[in-house]
């Protein structure tokens, strides 16, 4: 079941944080590089990309954690969003995580 997190338009606070997890428990971002997707719900439209701040040092409950900042001018179009985290890890490898 995804999360469920709302803005007001204009809104620049709070942070989209999360814990990005596998069947196995929270990944290790240490040295790997997130990315924030935001699309339309509907039409899969991509709307926003950024690059996310990994929590360091990714030990205990902050394993895993990391979390995208909005600017002035991320959120003034209105509507549903789907969200996304893309994952590259220093060996290259990518994986997308939904939100």
């Amino acid at each position: 079941m995804a999360n469920k997190f709302y803005l007001k338009k204009g809104d620049t606070y709070p942070n989209i944080e999360t814990v990005l997890s596998d069947s196995v428990g929270p990944i290790n971002l240490e040295d790997a590089d997130v990315v924030f997707r935001m699309s339309e719900a509907g039409s899969g439209n991509l709307m926003l990309e950024k690059v996310a701040t990994v929590v360091m040092p990714q030990t205990g409950d902050d394993i895993g954690r990391c979390y995208a900042e909005f600017e002035d001018g991320d959120t003034d179009i209105i509507g549903t969003y789907r969200v996304e985290w893309r994952v590259t890890f220093p060996n290259d490898k990518i994986a997308t995580f939904l939100s």
